[in-house]
């Protein structure tokens, strides 16, 4: 009889679960109340984690707010959460402060802060940037750079760090040279007066590089680079990194493989504006980066 009754058993359909949900728990199938069924899950292209509408799948900084995706060096990472929006595929940080290797003022010391990077995205002069001498006409926004025809004379923007201890980086094209004293420079260390400061950068007339310091009315060299068999090249599109330290100001104006540093004496007056400096040509500034350390 009991081999009866489990053979009948074996050949039984069960319709109920054998381990059913809890009362307060839904169907499995159910939607949960507050959650859409279609809500986007980790991974789908719909997601968009840092909330500034632009999905995950397609943001250049997925983690960070970034709602226009500006991208100044094109390497698919956005300006504001790349190791150095100036400089394509730079990657490493060997200091870790978030600053990468390539445009570190000091890559094996940790400490330097981006303070500004500055691609010129609008249609104006952005907030912050004074103009010190020359016309505010002669300063344009457009085309994600800034237009700066210094022809009629010298013309100069600063920015203040708040920092005794700055560095400026800046990317620029400039057009061929000519007979006249034109330059480009990159200045640190800059009096609010324009009476004294330091300056690194290009002769257009000369075809050189320049490291000079400058206490009105007095232009004193400093250093000079590189080899006339080595000038830069005009027109074309350089950068110009200048740091100022209280050891040391040095400036470096890489062309091709080659980093033609010029050096200086300790700092010694500290104050904290940094700035760019444009005569008798016009110039394209595609970049500046503004650091502290």
């Amino acid at each position: 009889m009991r081999w009866a009754l489990i053979a009948m058993l074996a050949g039984c359909s069960f319709s109920t679960p054998l381990t059913q949900p809890a009362d307060d728990m839904p169907p499995i199938d159910a939607p949960i109340e507050g959650v859409p069924i279609d809500m986007a899950i980790d991974g789908s292209p719909n997601l968009d984690t840092d909330g500034d509408g632009i999905n995950d799948a397609v943001d250049k900084c997925p983690m960070t707010p970034s709602a226009n995706q500006h991208d100044e060096d094109a390497d698919d990472v956005g300006d504001i959460c790349d190791l150095c929006p100036q400089l394509a595929t730079a990657t490493a940080d060997g200091d870790n402060d978030g600053v990468g290797d390539a445009c570190d003022p000091h890559p094996t010391t940790g400490g330097d802060t981006l303070v500004r990077f500055e691609p010129f995205t609008g249609t104006t002069l952005p907030a912050g940037w004074t103009i010190a001498a020359g016309t505010a006409a002669n300063f344009m926004v457009a085309n994600d750079e800034l237009n700066i025809n210094a022809a009629a004379g010298t013309h100069i923007l600063l920015f203040d760090t708040a920092d005794q201890q700055h560095a400026i980086d800046v990317g620029v094209r400039l057009p061929s040279d000519n007979t006249n004293t034109t330059f480009f420079t990159a200045l640190t260390d800059v009096k609010s007066d324009l009476a004294e400061f330091m300056g690194c950068g290009l002769r257009l007339d000369t075809e050189s590089r320049e490291l000079f310091s400058y206490n009105d009315p007095n232009f004193t060299t400093i250093d000079t680079d590189p080899t006339p068999g080595d000038a830069p090249m005009f027109p074309g599109t350089h950068r110009i990194a200048f740091v100022l330290g209280t050891d040391t100001q040095r400036c470096t104006i890489p062309k091709a493989a080659n980093m033609h540093e010029m050096t200086a004496i300790a700092n010694t007056r500290n104050r904290t504006n940094v700035g760019i400096r444009v005569g008798d040509v016009t110039a394209q500034v595609r970049y500046i980066a503004v650091y502290k350390f």
